[in-house]
């Protein structure tokens, strides 16, 4: 459709914010209705990048092309894909935290008599022990051979 904006369109100058680095990049063809960019945040720029000729164009580049490597599309996808890989992996720790302690989030196991600064402490405590058990099981899992391969659902 020549409507749509194509595939690898970059905007960052005078329309992104100009206070630090960041862009919109539209990665994916618009093939129902309109395109949708993605507004990138470029956290760290590395001095050893820029002295070997790695530019601000070069991160758009890359982040383009890291929205083709997603394995479970033949297409290009909305956002890079290792965005996609750490939303797989908190979803799994969220499923291994729900088989181990309920399906119920913490703040829905707070009393409503309890003071807020009370809450707030047993909430921490539950956050804590979460995840010093999802670290313990991470741990453990080092010792499999399978570690490290990605075999998501």
């Amino acid at each position: 459709d020549p409507a749509q904006v194509p595939s690898g369109t970059v905007a960052s100058d005078a329309i992104a914010q100009p206070s630090h680095m960041n862009f919109f990049l539209v990665s994916q063809e618009g093939i129902q209705g309109t395109s949708v960019p993605c507004h990138y945040h470029v956290l760290h720029m590395d001095k050893r990048l820029i002295q070997r000729g790695i530019a601000v164009d070069d991160i758009e580049q890359i982040t383009y092309q890291l929205c083709h490597m997603y394995s479970r599309a033949d297409k290009s996808v909305g956002y890079a894909t290792p965005a996609y890989m750490a939303d797989h992996a908190c979803e799994r720790g969220r499923h291994y935290l729900e088989a181990h302690f309920g399906a119920s989030d913490i703040q829905s196991t707070m009393g409503s008599s309890s003071s807020e600064e009370r809450k707030e402490e047993d909430m921490q405590k539950q956050i804590e022990e979460r995840t010093r058990w999802l670290n313990n099981v991470a741990r453990k899992s080092l010792s499999l051979k399978l570690n490290g391969l990605q075999l998501y659902c």
